[in-house]
């Protein structure tokens, strides 16, 4: 007897479990709607399985470039990311001459805070310092980590006067704060 074989390849998260197959025969291949039902199953395995490979990749491909984008520490955008939302702005500007401002942030004596508590405690007060600016501002302003303990702040839609009511805010809020029972003041 004539057998032929057609593989159904089931595939789970990118790797393959099991193959099955399914042995007709001879005599079956000319019924045409066997043929069809069969081609019909294996394609939309087929094109499921595809669309599901896709649909992870681009998932992964998301949480690259959010992770290329941010800084490990603070989770706020890192320098590349924050210049090139910066660029953005500032084209944004050129073409509608909207107001933007800018506000960049030193953590004040920060070294003195590394050298006499440690790095980890250090990172710890970066961390916090970035979740108390974070909480301050708008779901439209964009925080990132400029250097060591220097931030900047992109305020769209902003002019000065408005920038430096914010920045004054920001300033005072965290002199409120006491992080790891650390005072932390901002310039």
């Amino acid at each position: 007897m004539l057998f032929s074989r057609i593989f159904v390849i089931l595939v789970l998260a990118i790797r393959c479990y099991a193959v099955i197959a399914y042995h007709i025969e001879a005599s079956m291949q000319n019924n045409p709607i066997n043929n069809g039902f069969l081609l019909l199953i294996f394609i939309s395995g087929y094109l499921r399985n595809v669309s599901f490979i896709m649909m992870v990749s681009h998932r992964l491909y998301q949480d690259l470039r959010d992770t290329a984008s941010r800084d490990f520490l603070t989770t706020v955008y890192n320098r590349r990311a924050t210049q090139q939302l910066l660029d953005k702005e500032f084209h944004h500007f050129q073409r509608y001459h909207n107001h933007c401002s800018l506000i960049l942030l030193d953590i004040d004596y920060f070294k003195a805070v590394n050298d006499s508590y440690g790095h980890e405690t250090g990172d710890k007060i970066l961390h916090s310092v970035t979740a108390v600016l974070t909480a301050q501002l708008r779901k439209t302003d964009i925080l990132g980590r400029w250097g060591g303990e220097e931030f900047l702040v992109v305020l769209p839609s902003t002019t000065i006067e408005q920038a430096i009511e914010v920045a004054e805010k920001l300033r005072h809020e965290l002199a409120k704060e006491k992080m790891l029972g650390i005072s932390c003041t901002i310039s």
